[in-house]
């Protein structure tokens, strides 16, 4: 048997990515009891006085309830617990005199448990599948169910010294997760008015964040369940709760991010992810200053804040050309009490609409995290005031845990190398439509609007970020889909903001979608048809999609010299348009300078080692 000051070292590090292992707790241990299996004819009503009960797994380790109280408890209190393959059995023990217990006064109209000393057993579980069941049985027999179902026995005792019971429970009742589920006993002493908890609570009786966790397998199977990994030795009790530590994650661990994105003229979006669901809020202020932090919620609504594990706070109304340092704060699990996570960013606004800037672009990056890391570690990234994807940023949409490893980690990765944050871009492509998980993009890669089109400006320039759909049509067999009403809606959308102010006012208009809309056939171009009859029609227009490098210049049907064969040979008859069309493949990069009269673009082919060349160049005057 393991020895009991056991200290797991640092190579053990289990998984700790598992919902099941996210930890809600506010204690420094879980308390943990193996239930051990004996014989299924097991006498049931032996008030604990068969030999088998000399088998179960015991506790007498109780706490008044909340943390309020600290002096020894005036009575002691007693468990016990065993099962079979079909029923759980719970046997407890309440030291009480006689002429200190309380009974309820039946004489009243409406009696419940609560009316005299009773004891509470609660089951249930936080992650990944969220449940509870709360029993109650008091001194006389009187019980509630919180499932209305009853599907319990109990049989309770008393004698000089105090009262006890013993509880049958069926298995089928109580739902298992990775060999165990969370478990608590509670006793009211309704004459001290005191209650006692098996495992520690910080306000209520129904904390599942705060309940023990009873086992109906070994701690070593138990333990490679949920870690992934063999034990190192033999485990008991509590060298199992000390080993569980080390691949157990705390609920307000920020796992992913933080991330800025959806950067505005005047405003910014912070997104990060925590292992549990929290409430969450940002602090931000002016870097350097001492100013009153200014705060922002993630999520409120109907008088309460959200719980999530995606967090995204819009900073709004903030001052050009300025750099904010900012922080990420979690409420506790159960106090609500705010705490800090630690980390302490910075970032910039937009320029000021008379400077100069870059931006960066890079699309179809189906999951290639080195090739996105070899692109954001080039001079032109480097010194971008932001970075868009055009998206295909995955292959396939599976799940939200995709989309940080695929591409947010390693942007963020590339960005803590950094003093400042750079904000990201979303476009959203054909393949993050794909897959069951599809929606989860809304959670990462989301917008405030809500919408995956939009338009924002920064400095000088009015962004238009369009969602192309899926390459296939709306069919009666593709019911998933509803991509013809997302265009006819984008281009509803295009026809008002082509008449705004800030659209015509901008001193240039560059339109970003996936899926570049070429000939007639292409349901697209009817969506951006807004854009070819707008009085100032865009200054140009890039997307990817077909893997390969080409572009059409304004007003042609020809593609340029440049272009790659292998599009010319799958696109024909391209319709022509008042700006310029330019497709980037998987191993381009976009970089643009933004000059006093003019954008200056650079298409970058960028190769396995690293190195680049410029593959095409184009110049935009700003129209007089």
């Amino acid at each position: 048997m393991m020895d009991t000051n056991f200290v797991p070292s640092p190579e053990f590090n289990a998984t700790a990515a598992k919902k099941a292992n996210v930890d809600y707790s506010n204690n420094d241990i879980c308390k943990t009891i193996s239930v051990p299996l004996i014989r299924d004819d097991f006498p049931f009503g032996t008030r604990m006085t068969d030999p088998v009960w000399n088998m179960a797994a015991t506790d007498e380790n109780f706490a008044f309830s909340g943390h309020d109280k600290t002096e020894p408890l005036p009575n002691r209190s007693r468990m016990a617990l065993l099962r079979t393959r079909t029923h759980l059995f719970i046997g407890w023990f309440f030291y009480l005199a006689p002429a200190d217990r309380l009974y309820p006064d039946m004489t009243q109209s409406r009696v419940t448990v609560w009316n005299g000393d009773l004891a509470e057993l609660h089951f249930g579980a936080m992650e990944p599948d969220p449940w509870l069941l709360q029993i109650c049985i008091g001194i006389t027999g009187i019980s509630f169910d919180s499932t209305g179902r009853n599907r319990w026995k109990t049989d309770i005792w008393e004698n000089e010294e105090g009262w006890g019971a013993e509880i049958m429970i069926p298995t089928e009742e109580l739902r298992l997760t990775e060999g165990g589920f969370r478990f608590n006993l509670c006793r009211c002493d309704m004459k001290l008015q005191n209650s006692y908890t098996w495992s520690p609570l910080q306000i209520r009786f129904h904390e599942v964040e705060n309940f023990g966790e009873l086992l109906f397998d070994s701690y070593d199977n138990v333990c490679t369940m949920r870690s992934g990994k063999v034990p190192p030795a033999r485990l008991d009790r509590s060298s199992f709760e000390t080993l569980r530590k080390t691949w157990e994650i705390p609920a307000y661990r920020v796992t992913h991010g933080p991330y800025l994105s959806n950067p505005d003229q005047n405003s910014i979006c912070v997104n990060w992810e925590t292992a549990g669901k929290l409430p969450a809020f940002i602090e931000y202020r002016k870097a350097g200053t001492q100013e009153e932090p200014q705060r922002v919620y993630c999520g409120r609504s109907n008088g309460i804040l959200s719980s999530e594990t995606a967090h995204f706070a819009k900073l709004e109304n903030l001052p050009e050309d300025t750099v904010f340092e900012y922080e990420l704060f979690y409420l506790e699990p159960v106090t609500n009490a705010p705490r800090t996570t630690g980390i302490r960013r910075s970032f910039r606004t937009a320029p000021r609409n008379t400077e100069n800037y870059t931006f960066f672009c890079v699309t179809d990056l189906h999951s290639d995290a080195d090739y996105l890391v070899r692109a954001l570690q080039t001079q032109e990234a480097e010194t971008a005031a932001f970075h868009l994807l055009l998206g295909d940023n995955l292959s396939h949409a599976a799940g939200r845990e995709a989309l940080y490893q695929g591409i947010i980690d390693p942007i963020v990765s590339v960005q803590q190398q950094k003093t400042q944050d750079v904000p990201l871009v979303f476009i959203r492509g054909n393949h993050e439509q794909l897959g069951v998980y599809a929606s989860e993009y809304f959670n990462v890669m989301r917008h405030p609007s809500g919408r995956t089109f939009y338009a924002f400006t920064y400095g000088k320039i009015f962004f238009i970020c369009l969602d192309s759909g899926d390459d296939k049509a709306d069919s009666p067999q593709r019911l998933l889909f509803s991509n013809n009403q997302l265009l006819a809606d984008e281009q509803a959308f295009l026809r008002e903001i082509t008449q705004s102010p800030a659209y015509q006012n901008a001193a240039f208009r560059i339109v970003f979608i996936h899926i570049p809309p070429l000939s007639e056939r292409d349901v697209q171009l009817a969506a951006v048809r807004p854009l070819a009859e707008a009085e100032i029609p865009p200054d140009a227009m890039f997307s990817g999609h077909w893997h390969a490098f080409a572009r059409i210049n304004a007003n042609e049907t020809a593609f340029t010299a440049e272009t790659a064969p292998g599009v010319i040979k799958r696109i024909t008859a391209p319709a022509a348009q008042p700006f310029p069309r330019v497709l980037l493949s998987t191993d381009n990069a976009l970089f643009c300078e933004v000059k006093e009269d003019k954008l200056e673009f650079r298409i970058l082919q960028i190769k396995a080692d690293g190195s680049r060349k410029i593959q095409d160049q184009m110049v935009i005057g700003e129209k007089k």
